[in-house]
């Protein structure tokens, strides 16, 4: 049941060596299909290669991120890296990724435990690779656009439901998933404490910790606030954005904040994940 399954159907019935991933969302550049294959013939150590969404939004509210992002993306470096081991800078996410055939069959393909939860597979896709020994690539010149929820409650569901994922791969694959949240939030890699996963900064967290500040030293705190907010429009700012794309961002960014948050809290009680 659920759409891994339907992804392991066709892998297992597929004729070619490579098996290309996107979204129904997803549309692809004209020269993605040529610039994925040459990868595989540039790094011949490697068994995937993962890119990055470009993402866009439709015509509600938050229409005028799509420019913001495009600035953001636009902005960024060509960079191309091969990982040959568990790291939490490579996640593997099926909406911009190709894999060969052999080495999905080598690792099972898709997990049956992440069958009602899409999205959950991917890194743990990425995960199983690597620790087997399959090399992946990421490129951000290997790329998609990627069409975003434009209702709040799908945001809300589908972070939440990223969320409760994140803790099952902070479980199953504790030292590259949660690398993430420790390079992030400036602990330790060698750490053996799963409730990293809390401590991994958000803007969110951010702007509720700042907030605690002010209610106790309303002076101090409401000048951090305030410096906080105003760094953050400049930043938008300088992406060509306003003070409408600045509340857009914000609002975005609280919303999917939020709603992870609240899936991590529930992911690791119900995955039982706090173990200190």
């Amino acid at each position: 049941m659920g759409a891994y399954c339907a992804c392991n159907t066709g892998i297992l019935n597929s004729n070619g060596a490579i098996i290309v991933f996107t979204d129904s969302d997803c549309v692809l550049p004209n020269n993605f299909l040529e610039l994925t294959d040459s990868y595989f013939g540039k790094y011949p150590e490697i068994s995937a290669c993962v890119g990055l969404p470009l993402i866009t939004f439709g015509n509600g509210f938050f229409s005028s991120l799509s420019g913001y992002y495009r600035h953001v993306f636009e902005s960024a470096k060509p960079a191309e890296k091969v990982f040959l081991t568990p790291d939490p800078a490579v996640i593997l996410h099926t909406d911009c990724a190709a894999v060969k055939k052999d080495a999905l069959l080598d690792i099972g393909c898709f997990s049956d435990k992440f069958a009602r939860a899409w999205g959950g597979g991917d890194p743990d896709l990425g995960f199983k690779l690597l620790e087997k020994g399959h090399g992946i690539l990421t490129s951000n010149k290997m790329f998609v656009y990627h069409r975003q929820r434009d209702a709040l409650s799908g945001l809300v569901r589908r972070d939440y439901a990223f969320g409760t994922w994140d803790t099952v791969n902070l479980r199953d694959h504790f030292r590259g998933w949660a690398g993430i949240y420790m390079n992030e939030s400036g602990f330790s890699r060698h750490t053996s404490l799963p409730i990293t996963i809390f401590l991994h900064i958000t803007l969110l967290k951010i702007t509720l910790l700042l907030l605690l500040l002010a209610f106790f030293f309303p002076l101090a705190g409401g000048l951090m606030l305030s410096a906080y907010f105003f760094r953050r429009y400049l930043a938008v700012k300088k992406m060509g954005g306003n003070i409408k794309l600045f509340m857009a961002f914000m609002l975005y960014r609280y919303i999917t904040d939020g709603s992870r948050l609240a899936g991590h809290i529930v992911g690791s009680i119900k995955n039982r994940v706090i173990c200190l």
